[in-house]
């Protein structure tokens, strides 16, 4: 084989390893999937050895603080699960990477919420949307110099 032609197909593989494929369902800890319903989800908490509490926040959602897990609920059906992650910048910019050769190119915004304040906040959050009614969020908020870097799975055809 000569060297163009193996450069070319080395190219030509590269360039389909990594791009965008549509997902028709993103991928939830243990097995979960959108729908479920909140029953289902505390079955598969239990037999994961996962504490899971309502959340003080929202009569629709329990979390598992040992996981960084909250679910979300509509009408007793799992919308959306919200997922923290370590690593402050580097698990944002990894996971916003991974998630960009997966489903393409994310809206992304930079924002200060409450500034000159006590609660100010600094963050940016990338937006990707694999399938109709699906999106992903990831996000990372600096708040009193700690970063917190979470993503939130949904979808809204769960609920209409």
């Amino acid at each position: 084989m000569s060297f163009h032609r193996a450069l070319s197909f080395c190219t030509v593989f590269l360039v389909a390893s990594i791009s965008p494929t549509p997902s028709k369902a993103l991928d939830l800890p243990s097995g979960l999937f959108f729908g479920a319903n909140l029953s289902e989800v505390q079955s598969t908490a239990q037999s994961q050895g996962w504490e899971l509490d309502q959340s003080t926040f929202s009569f629709n959602a329990w979390s598992v603080d040992t996981e960084g897990l909250t679910f979300n609920f509509c009408d007793q059906m799992l919308t959306s699960v919200d997922q923290i992650l370590d690593g402050g910048l580097r698990a944002f910019i990894e996971t916003v990477g991974i998630f960009t050769l997966k489903y393409g190119e994310p809206d992304t915004d930079a924002f200060i919420l409450s500034p000159r304040s006590r609660l100010e906040t600094h963050g940016m959050e990338s937006i990707f949307e694999p399938g109709q009614g699906m999106t992903i969020s990831v996000q990372i908020n600096s708040n009193d110099n700690k970063e917190t870097v979470w993503t939130r799975k949904s979808d809204s055809s769960v609920c209409e």
